[in-house]
């Protein structure tokens, strides 16, 4: 009777787990998440110490409210027409510069306007963008 012999170091090495390299990974793990959760943690909490209200990546970014501003549209012909901009923000965040994105887009929207002016209330904002035809 004939027996073969069987190599088992193939399926030890493959079955057994290397302990090093298992910490390894695990150690990576470990850092990747406290150092992401020290990111979620830092960056907010820098931005409501040292930025001023309300700062982006700050807990009371979306907790700060504005006052509607008014906005007029300067028509071609000299005439002023005032404009409700509810259909056209939807949401008004004290973080969102509207004077600065609005603007462009009525212009846009009023192609018969030469200027847009705006007064931001509560605050000593105000200035004309001047529509480009």
């Amino acid at each position: 009777m004939r027996h073969e012999r069987i190599d088992l170091s193939e399926i030890a090495a493959v079955d057994v787990p290397n302990p090093l390299r298992l910490r390894r990974r695990m150690l990576a793990a470990a850092v990747f998440f406290a150092s992401f959760l020290a990111i979620q943690i830092a960056v907010p909490l820098v931005q409501l110490v040292w930025a001023p209200r309300p700062a982006r990546f700050g807990w009371q970014m979306y907790s700060v409210g504005s006052a509607t501003p008014r906005f007029e549209l300067i028509m071609r012909d000299g005439s002023a027409k005032r404009l409700d901009i509810t259909p056209y923000v939807t949401s008004l965040r004290g973080d969102v510069p509207i004077a600065r994105f609005l603007p462009p887009h009525l212009c846009t929207l009023f192609p018969d306007a030469a200027a847009i002016h705006y007064e931001m209330d509560g605050s000593p904002q105000a200035g004309t963008y001047q529509c480009h035809a």
